[in-house]
């Protein structure tokens, strides 16, 4: 099954920029150079067994997928930057984060697979599922953080240093506290609770903070365009387009049971999450089918996945994939053209915001997030 096309008549385009379509051609070997330099200019890592297992698990996601979200910063970069201010360094520092956002998003991959207990991600084995790996993932995710936070270290002026350290820092807590509700509504089986005000403020902190509201910070703070104001903004407006990513996500999981769109392990039935189909289904099923929701959700039964699948089928799930984005990107617009065109950023770039997330949420065949 698949939805290639079906959600929106026109193709979406991304306008044309320089160094993202660079980052994007070029991405395994910016990325490779980037740790290999670092880890020679660190004086604490010395022994040859400890820098291979910090390349090996820094490198084992990111070289197998596409760099979604690094793309997106150096897309809002330049297209919020002056041309003439993007010189060499500034290329450098706009790619080193760009790298790192890549690096963190490797480091909850590796998490979010041991917990959902997956087998397959990019088409391959799990990290932890590897020979050499098992429980010693907990040590290398330890590793990767503190190799990544010595990447930014040594690649970012100081004078910029503290302020994206700070959004790094804030990614790490947001991203675990929606971990932990995930954890805890998963637990409880209580599914008077998978309500969408329940997904929507766990998602504000995993999706939306993460895939969309970070990612800009840093663009503002590179452009030297950084202020409470332009944060604000940018939080009240961008939070429904960051949680259509995780929506897409789910759904992802849902029509994918064989892997052959996003290359990772179906788990969101078995384990019971509140992910938005179950969401969805919740709020459009009549009593019976609410009753084969509760009797087989939560289940790692093929014929308990198998019922829950047939009755996201029979609600149209994917129908109603379509008007939930719909409604938030409807949202999200009218917020857009409320706003005053000398709005840092301006209505023009969260117009183009959305373009860029629905060049792939318009196609599922070029998804590919945690």
């Amino acid at each position: 099954m698949g939805i290639h096309g079906s959600l929106f008549r026109a193709p979406v385009q991304k306008a044309p920029t320089t160094i993202s379509p660079k980052f994007l051609s070029e991405f395994k070997s910016l990325y490779t150079r980037l740790i290999d330099t670092a880890m020679a200019r660190n004086k604490y890592i010395n022994d040859t067994l400890v820098k291979d297992r910090i390349k090996k698990v820094s490198e084992y996601n990111p070289l197998n997928k596409l760099p979604i979200q690094g793309e997106f910063l150096l897309y809002i970069y330049e297209l919020m930057e002056k041309p003439d201010n993007i010189n060499d360094k500034m290329k450098h520092q706009a790619y080193t984060l760009a790298s790192l956002i890549e690096t963190i998003q490797a480091y909850f991959i590796v998490q979010d697979d041991v917990m959902d207990s997956a087998k397959m991600r990019c088409k391959m084995p799990c990290w932890h599922l590897l020979p050499d790996v098992r429980h010693i993932c907990i040590n290398d995710l330890t590793l990767m953080r503190h190799f990544a936070n010595e990447m930014l270290r040594q690649n970012i002026d100081e004078s910029i240093y503290n302020k994206l350290a700070d959004i790094f820092n804030e990614m790490y807590m947001q991203i675990e506290i929606a971990q932990q509700r995930d954890i805890a509504l998963q637990k409880s089986k209580d599914y008077s609770k998978f309500t969408m005000d329940t997904y929507n403020l766990t998602q504000t902190f995993k999706a939306s903070y993460y895939c969309i509201t970070s990612t800009i910070y840093m663009a503002l703070i590179l452009c030297n365009k950084a202020t409470e104001e332009s944060f604000q903004l940018v939080d009240d407006i961008c939070n429904d387009v960051g949680i259509v990513f995780q929506i897409h996500n789910d759904l992802t999981d849902y029509i994918d049971s064989d892997t052959s769109i996003s290359g990772k392990s179906s788990t969101d039935i078995p384990l019971g999450k509140c992910s938005w189909p179950a969401v969805a289904a919740l709020q459009h099923c009549n009593t019976e089918q609410r009753k084969i929701f509760e009797e087989n959700y939560g289940s790692w039964d093929p014929e308990c996945i198998k019922r829950i699948l047939e009755l996201y089928n029979d609600l149209n799930m994917l129908k109603l994939y379509k008007e939930e984005i719909q409604s938030r990107y409807n949202t999200y617009l009218h917020k857009v053209n409320a706003l005053p065109k000398d709005a840092t950023p301006s209505p023009d770039i969260f117009l183009k915001i959305l373009d860029f997330y629905r060049s792939y949420t318009d196609d599922a065949s070029r998804y590919y997030y945690v």
